[in-house]
């Protein structure tokens, strides 16, 4: 069968995270047994309560917010971790205020409170789903106090984000006022009904680290003038396969039509 004819369909199936973890005492467990059994695979399973005692929680955090100041508090686990040789206790906490953190005076408390559970870990980007809750919050409760539009409260203040972004921040929030209908639809907090199934409105933003790096692919040019290319890369639904297939469409000429 010719290879064009051949189509092979991958569903997204998330699950890309956590592979940058340390292995814990679990996982050195299960290499000791492994290594016991002549090599076999072991599957060291942790129950529902250790789970929650020693393998880590998602990371918390409480604020009272003020402008241009807070006063926080997290959660964390007593575990240690180590790194290197050095043994430290896990202590991540929220960075608040989170993205818009250049304002020139400003008054930061924060508190570290121990608990009996295990350390903090990542449950997807830690800590920005928490710090950006607090800080969007408190923007959208200035905005209605003062009985401004929030669209233009967070407008004003990504002139607080680090420099090289204020522009991407400000273009980012008008798109998605302008694919939202932001105008047409939000309305003043208290003002208007809204039935059940409907949607309120409101704004948020985040960010994450990490950046692009070196990487190669294999491409071959197929007899009948297909192309196929290989990367060892996934896609978790966030489009790396499209933006792969334009890169080499636009490299090569060719439409994107008919890709896979």
């Amino acid at each position: 069968m010719p290879i064009a004819n051949i189509h092979v369909k991958q569903d997204h199936i998330g699950g890309g995270f956590g592979s940058k973890f340390a292995p814990d005492s679990w996982g050195q467990v299960g290499a000791f047994l492994s290594q016991k059994a002549g090599g076999r695979p072991v599957k060291l399973f942790l129950d529902r309560a250790t789970e929650q005692t020693i393998a880590g929680n998602r990371p918390s955090a409480y604020a009272k917010i003020k402008n241009r100041g807070h006063e926080g508090w997290h959660r964390h686990g007593v575990a240690v971790g180590i790194v290197g040789h050095r043994r430290i206790h896990r202590r991540r906490f929220a960075t608040l205020p989170y993205i818009i953190d250049t304002i020139p005076n400003q008054r930061l408390h924060h508190t570290s409170v121990s608990v009996n559970a295990g350390p903090n870990r990542a449950w997807r980007a830690p800590n920005n789903q928490q710090a950006s809750y607090l800080t969007c919050s408190a923007l959208e409760d200035f905005a209605a106090k003062i009985g401004m539009d929030p669209l233009e409260v967070f407008t004003k203040n990504v002139a607080y984000a680090p420099s090289s972004r204020v522009e991407t921040y400000r273009y980012q929030l008008q798109k998605a006022a302008e694919i939202a209908e932001w105008k047409k639809l939000w309305h003043p907090r208290g003002q208007g009904r809204h039935r059940r199934g409907e949607a309120r409105y409101g704004l948020g933003f985040s960010a994450w680290g990490g950046g692009g790096h070196q990487s190669q692919c294999r491409t071959t040019i197929n007899p009948d003038g297909s192309v196929l290319v290989e990367i060892g890369t996934q896609d978790l639904g966030t489009g790396t396969r499209t933006i792969i297939t334009q890169v080499v469409a636009e490299t090569l000429g060719l439409p994107m039509a008919g890709s896979s």
